[in-house]
């Protein structure tokens, strides 16, 4: 799917690539990595966004994310170089 900012909300699938964050929000490549850092879910090597954080970042309160909302992935991004700290599969 070819996602360009112009694209509906709606229209986006419930779980969007970096690729597609950069492209929908016009970020840089570091700010869309950043952005699925802290909101996004990684199952190995791929990482994907809700479009629960999309509607929260452009909702009309000023783009905020409540720390108390339920957007915190179920398993934590990290990258190889950290432990890994949780418990449970994935």
């Amino acid at each position: 799917m070819t996602i360009s900012p112009n694209t509906p909300l709606d229209d986006l699938p419930e779980y969007i690539t970096v690729e597609q964050l950069q492209a929908y929000l016009q970020l840089g490549r570091s700010s869309a990595y950043d952005l699925a850092r802290r909101h996004g879910i990684r199952v190995g090597r791929l990482v994907r966004v809700p479009k629960a954080v999309l509607r929260a970042l452009l909702a009309p309160s000023g783009g905020e994310l409540d720390p108390g909302e339920d957007l915190q992935p179920h398993n934590q991004y990290r990258t190889s170089r950290e432990p890994h700290t949780g418990g449970g599969a994935l």
